[in-house]
Formats: structure tokens, C-alpha cells, sequence
């Protein structure tokens, strides 16, 4: 059930969707590949257009599984998920008003890592992140 997360979204209203490393990765590697732009080695952050991802997204959903192993920017591991991914994704877009995702490369992991240590020296918040573009 999707209820809970569908009136989170009225009451707060979000206006950016921001993934966390995984399913993202790949989405940003697949469109990159799209418009031949490369990623760069130091950039943490990237953002899609939504149209692009509705475009990746129409793929991942009417292709098979072969068909997506094909795709550049899919790596193997994903190859399986990334659909349900995907329709998760569009589910939460047909909710909200925005025209770009935005793509951390850090995991949720590796930021709750980067909190634990910030509290425990009680240094300032560590800037990982840019401005996604």
C-alpha cells in the first residue's frame, strides 16, 4: 500500500525528488549515455529532466530482460529491479510537480556513516553534495 506515502506527499507538498545512489546511478548512467554526456569522477550530484526519465522509464517497462542488459548504462545487478523502480518513480511523480530528479552517487548508508562520525566529533555538517544541476 502506497496510501501513507501518497498523503505525505499532499500534506508536505514536495517539490524535488532526490534518489540516493543504486537504482539512481544507473537512471543518471542511462541518461547521460542518452544525450552522450559522460559523468564526471568528482561530481556527486546530478539531475534528470523528468521527460528523460519518463523516456528510460518506457523503455525499462516495455523491454525484456535481455533487451535491458542491452541498454547502456545498465549494469546487471539492476537489470531486475530497476522496473519496479521505475514504477515506483513514476507513482511518485504523478504526485507531485516537478521536472527534475535529483541523483546523489553517495548511498544512504554512506550518509548516515558521514552523520554518525559528524556527531561523534561534533564537528560541523559535512558538505558531501553540490548543488545538483
Amino acid at each position: 500500500k502506497l496510501e501513507n506515502l501518497s498523503q505525505a506527499i499532499a500534506h508536505f507538498q514536495p517539490t524535488r525528488l532526490v534518489g540516493a545512489s543504486g537504482t539512481f546511478d544507473t537512471l543518471t548512467d542511462m541518461y547521460r549515455a542518452s544525450v552522450q554526456q559522460a559523468k564526471f569522477r568528482y561530481q556527486s550530484t546530478y539531475s534528470i529532466p523528468a521527460e528523460g526519465f519518463q523516456q528510460i522509464a518506457g523503455q525499462l517497462i516495455n523491454l525484456d530482460r535481455a533487451e535491458r542488459l542491452q541498454l547502456k548504462g545498465m549494469i546487471p545487478m539492476r537489470v531486475d529491479m530497476i522496473v519496479v523502480a521505475s514504477c515506483l518513480i513514476q507513482f511518485i511523480l504523478g504526485q507531485m510537480d516537478t521536472d527534475l530528479l535529483h541523483c546523489s552517487t553517495y548511498s544512504l548508508k554512506e550518509g548516515a556513516i558521514a552523520e554518525i562520525l559528524q556527531n561523534q566529533s561534533g564537528t560541523k555538517p559535512l558538505q558531501f553534495a553540490r548543488q545538483a544541476i
